[in-house]
Parts: structure tokens; sequence; C-alpha cells
């Protein structure tokens, strides 16, 4: 820039062909003519608000953060690229004029990664905005915690990944989400569907069964009852044990699932396989239930039960087989197996003839004092249902309304430290604090002289907020 005078001592302002003229100081200046453009590209726009949002985010800092700012660059010897040393406050503002970069590193696993100065967090969702990963405070800035580099494997069956940085501000990255290979143990299905997990708020479970997922058929591709029906995790490499509990065949079927951990966060998804014709039903009530029988065969499985009084036989006089307890009275029978879990539900189908004084119990009786006087009772006594300690019954006695040989799906369960009991799904009576059993049996009583009959018994765990199944996912071809 050159001083521009003139003999008479008036400074000139203006353009002059490529020549500016022009005050600066109370001088007059003169320098080449350079056209300036306003920031009018997207771009250009975009990152002038994020220089606007970096002076507002280093304002909004306490002074404590401004010091640790001060003392990490002092510290560290922070510069730019070349070397230079750089002050705190242009260091801070490219936490927020800095853009993540998002690279996927393998498309065949979503091995992804992100690089940007200061991650802050990383939350991943499906294609129906279902969050299946979230994990934040990677950087702080009190802490002096910076964190340039984040990698890992999308979780589950992710379509978008949100990086937030240490300025709040967010960025999305989409991903196509990968089909896994298919599994050897399942060489011959076909397909298969995504089925997300709720996680329950009481918190993380194990080994817990998950009641009532309902599986509509799908023609052509699924076997028409339902025996091509398998589970596994969303890695395919383990299979669940499941119990296909009921089904009308080309329509739906229910099953219970035992699913080893389920944590109390979202993203626990599991996949559901079909599609192989010559499938056979693998049902097994075994390992989906913390104990079960459903007295399939004419002969009592001794390995699960004792008989202590009476004479217990099984028969298929309704069709399919039951646990009859004849006509003696007194006919008692109990679990070999010792329950001690905390939270636990017992179902049990009852079929018996009604009468005066007729008295069926199901009860959940201590395993090292087996009396009638520390235990929970499901008791039909003259019509009536009830809890019984003690000897005495607790609560209003409801009528039970039981009709000849009719069978009731009844309930007697514990959940924390509350006990009740329920027919056909409809609670009667609960009690809370009145009972502490550490370690239990379950037992089967019939003190009548005509007999009481017992079918599909199970028992599992529950939870005060139990887990539940989300929308199940678009079918996946392997085909």
């Amino acid at each position: 820039m050159v001083r521009i005078k003139n003999i008479y001592g008036d400074i000139t302002t203006g353009r002059q062909d490529n020549a500016v003229y022009q005050r600066k100081y109370g001088r007059g200046m003169r320098r080449a003519y350079k056209e300036v453009k306003p920031a009018s590209s997207p771009l250009q726009k975009e990152q002038n608000e994020r220089f606007k949002s970096a002076v507002l985010w280093i304002k909004s800092l306490t002074n404590d953060e401004k010091d640790a700012a001060k003392q990490y660059c002092k510290d560290h010897h922070v510069g730019n690229s070349i070397g230079e040393p750089i002050h705190w406050y242009n260091w801070l503002k490219n936490f927020v004029l800095s853009v993540p970069k998002f690279t996927l590193i393998d498309s065949v696993t979503n091995r992804y990664k992100v690089v940007h100065p200061g991650i802050f967090g990383i939350t991943e969702f499906d294609s129906d905005g279902n969050v299946l990963f979230d994990i934040d405070d990677l950087t702080n800035l009190s802490d002096q915690r910076f964190l340039g580099l984040y990698e890992q494997v999308c979780n589950g069956y992710t379509s978008m990944v949100r990086v937030t940085t240490i300025s709040g501000n967010e960025f999305e990255f989409f991903v196509s989400p990968s089909i896994p290979p298919r599994p050897d143990f399942l060489s011959d299905w076909n397909y298969y569907v995504d089925i997300p997990i709720v996680g329950s708020p009481d918190g993380n479970l194990s080994n817990y069964t998950m009641l009532q997922l309902v599986i509509d058929y799908v023609p052509s591709k699924m076997n028409s009852d339902f025996s091509d029906i398998r589970f596994s995790n969303f890695d395919c490499t383990v299979l669940y044990s499941h119990t296909l509990v009921s089904k009308i065949d080309e329509e739906h079927a229910v099953f219970d699932i035992m699913i080893p951990s389920i944590p109390s966060v979202e993203g626990t998804v599991i996949k559901c396989f079909y599609g192989n014709p010559n499938a056979s039903d693998s049902s097994n009530p075994d390992g989906t239930y913390l104990f079960s029988d459903f007295f399939d065969s004419s002969q009592l499985n001794t390995e699960k039960w004792t008989v202590l009084s009476g004479t217990w036989t099984l028969d298929n006089v309704f069709t399919e087989y039951e646990l009859n307890a004849g006509n003696p009275m007194g006919a008692v029978i109990e679990t070999n197996q010792i329950f001690t879990e905390d939270n636990v539900i017992v179902e049990c189908k009852v079929r018996s003839y009604d009468g005066f004084n007729r008295i069926r119990r199901i009860k959940l009786v201590d395993s090292s004092n087996p009396s009638i006087y520390n235990s929970l009772w499901m008791r039909w006594d003259q019509n009536y249902l009830r809890f019984i300690k003690t000897g005495e019954a607790l609560g209003t006695r409801v009528t039970s309304d039981l009709s000849s040989y009719v069978q009731y799906h009844v309930i007697i369960g514990k959940i924390n430290d509350d006990w009740y009991v329920a027919k056909d799904g409809s609670p009667i009576i609960s009690q809370s604090n009145w009972l502490n059993i550490s370690s239990y049996k379950l037992q089967l009583v019939c003190e009548s002289y005509e007999d009481a009959r017992f079918d599909d018994i199970k028992v599992y765990k529950v939870t005060p907020n139990p887990p539940s199944f989300g929308e199940i996912g678009e079918e996946q071809s392997y085909v």
C-alpha cells in the first residue's frame, strides 16, 4: 500500500482503473483493486455460522473450563499444523469449526472410525429410529480429556451414526446395515427377521424367559405348523432355547424364549430364522424355563417329581396327558428342584371336579421346613380361592366359579415382597410382606375323594417391570 498525496496536500479517495484510493489513519492510501464477494455458497454460510457458534460457546464456558484450556495448551505446547504456538482461544474455536470425519473401514462388518479433536458422544440408530448404542463423556474439558479418534463395529442393525462434539454440535452419518453371514448350524434356513428387545428399568437380567412372542405366518416361506422357527443372538453364534406355546397353523404362533442376557439399556436384538421345509419342531421347555413339565407321556418323570403320598398317574382322558391325583385323599407330590430366585411365577392348568369341601392346592413350600403353615397356596375350598398362612386365610375370599372338570389357567407368584394368586389371567388376591421364603419347592395337593388334574406347569423368573419385544423388523433373505 502506498500513501497518495498531491502537491496541494489533498487526499484522494475512490477507485480509478485497478487502483483504490482510501483513507487509513487519516492518510491517503492506494492499493490494487480486488473484488470481495459475499459468502454465498452453502459451505461458506455454514462455516460462518459455526464461527459464530464457536464464539458463543467459548463465552458460555466457566472460568474453570477456560483455565483448564489455557493450562492444557501450555502443558502440551499446543500449536498449529506447522508447529507454531496457538492461542488457547483459537484452539477452542477449532473444536466448533472442525467437522467430524466419518470413514467406513469395512462395509461387511460395518466397522467405522470418527476423527475430530473433541468427540463427546456416539449414538447408533436403526432404520426405525431406535437407539442401538449410546456412549458419551468421551471428552471433558474440565478433566482435560480429549478424544480425537473413535473406532468400532456397528451394533445391531445400525443405519445411522450420530457424532456429538464437545461443543454440543451433532453430525449424522448414514450406513447400509450389513447382513451377517448365515451361520453354519442354520445353513438350510433361508430367511430371518430382527426382533429388538426393550430392557427393563429394574436392571440387567440374566437367563430370563421372554414370554408371548407372536410370530405371524409367512406364506410359501415358513412351515405351516411353525416347526422351522429358530431364535439366535444377533451375531448368529448361539441358538436360544424356546418353546412353542400355542399355534394356529398357517396363521400365527406364540413362543416363549430363554434369553441369556438382557441389558437394561436398549440395543438388544435377536434373530428369528425360518424357511427350512425339512425342519421339525425344536421346542425345549427344560431350557426355556426354570422348571417345566407338560406331561407329554404316560410316565411320570421321577427326575423332576417325588410322590410324597397318594397315587399319581398320567392319562389322556381329556385329549392330552394330564397329571391325575386319582381318588385317594391327601395325595401330595413335589418337585425335586429347589428354587432360590427372589422373583418367580408358577403357571399351571388345573382341572377338578367341583363340589362341597373339595380341596386342591398348588403350593410354594419352604424347602427347609415344608409345613403347610409356611407356604403360599392357591386353594379351592368350598368354591373359594384364598391365601393361606399359618393356617388362616389372608385377604378376601373370592368365588372361583369352578365347574365340573373345566380346565383353568392359574398362577401363583412372588415379585419382591408381593405374593399373589390369579385365575385365567385375572389377579384375585395379593398380599405384601407377609411371607419370607429364601428357598422353596413346588407342591401339588389333592385332599378330596374326587380326582384333581394338573397340566402345563412352568416356573420362570419375573421382574416388576419386565422387558418387552419391540416391533419385528423387515424380512432378510439368504436366497
